[in-house]
């Protein structure tokens, strides 16, 4: 991985539960990271750690201890790499190869990040790949239509929800509260919610709205003061606790542009809250229209205010579409099935190649 901050974040925590489910069925893992955090410094992640000291993506210098880094796997017999984020999957795949290494990378989001000169490293790249894994149906179909990895190869495993955030009951909302957990970027698209709740609470005047996530609010708040709704609008910051939040949510929902398989809405549902998300990347996956919630075009603050709408004004439909929430990620989307679907994919692997 390029970095590994905290277990908190999304694809971290995935990969955190990874590691610990490999070690339990007797599979020895070490993660190599470009660079260090505090978190890694402190000893806390369940396997051993290798530190490349890796700042820059194009120097003679990366690609150099990339190469120690290949030596250092096929002396330590380690017969796969699975590649997470974006700078080790341009930089690692044909140095890892060219030294017999068997290469997997993932991909979690749309390709926000793409460009011209990335993609045309990435399709060069394809070519020394044993597979890829995607965490939804949406991600896979932009991963292989730009980065030229054959179709067969390329292959689904849900996020898993960790056991530790599945709680036991939730009794605790706080009536006509709608909650957002996003880290405050543009692509999430924030504002939307904001101008949202202006809406509803002319219908609802009770309505009120909290927004977990870090960040710089303070547009945010400037925006919510023209809207006439910072006294019910509240900013918490990133909370280490976030089912502290959402278990008090009345109506949960996600304003993205672009999404892979969201890992808050997961949570939502967990916590048996009715999701309103934007029709985007892997959110289809996870909302089926009137059954778990409801999806509008990403943008659309209009209709968005009218589901919110909706909902709160129908406490059985709430419970309902709650209900089915739960049982869905029950089903669907546990750490389980994540670890056991990405084991057999590596089995797989190493017996083809």
């Amino acid at each position: 991985m390029d970095h590994f901050k905290d277990p908190y974040a999304g694809t971290e925590g995935q990969v955190f539960a990874l590691i610990q489910g490999l070690n339990k069925r007797n599979i020895e893992t070490e993660l190599a990271v470009f660079k260090t955090s505090d978190y890694i410094d402190d000893g806390k992640f369940p396997c051993k750690i290798k530190k490349l000291n890796i700042f820059k993506m194009f120097s003679v210098n990366s690609i150099f201890k990339i190469f120690l880094f290949a030596l250092y796997c096929r002396r330590n017999k380690y017969k796969l790499v699975h590649i997470y984020f974006n700078d080790a999957s341009i930089l690692a795949p044909f140095i890892l190869w060219s030294l017999g290494i068997k290469v997997i990378t993932s991909r979690r989001d749309m390709g926000y990040w793409y460009n011209l000169k990335l993609l045309r490293i990435l399709r060069w790249n394809a070519k020394f790949l044993q597979g890829c894994i995607c965490n939804c149906n949406a991600v896979k179909n932009i991963t292989v239509d730009n980065e030229g990895i054959p179709s067969d190869k390329v292959h689904v495993v849900y996020n898993g929800m960790p056991a530790s955030k599945i709680p036991e009951n939730n009794d605790e909302l706080i009536e006509n509260q709608i909650g957002l957990v996003a880290n405050i970027r543009t692509i999430k698209r924030i504002e939307d919610f904001i101008k949202a709740l202006s809406l509803v609470k002319i219908e609802m005047p009770t309505a009120s709205g909290v927004i977990v996530g870090g960040g710089d609010s303070t547009k945010l708040k400037q925006l919510a003061k023209e809207y006439g709704v910072d006294e019910y609008v509240y900013f918490v910051g990133a909370q280490e606790n976030v089912s502290h939040y959402i278990s008090k949510f009345h109506i949960a929902i996600l304003c993205s542009e672009s999404e892979g398989l969201s890992n808050g809405i997961m949570e939502y549902m967990i916590h048996k809250k009715p999701v309103i998300c934007s029709a985007v990347g892997g959110n289809p996956e996870l909302i089926t229209d009137d059954e778990q919630g409801y999806l509008y075009p990403v943008g659309n603050v209009e209709q968005l205010s009218s589901l919110i709408i909706k909902i709160l004004k129908n406490k059985e439909l709430s419970k309902k579409m709650g209900e089915s929430g739960r049982n869905k990620i029950l089903a669907e989307f546990t750490i389980d099935n994540m670890i056991d679907s990405t084991i057999k994919i590596y089995k797989k692997l190493l017996k083809e190649y």
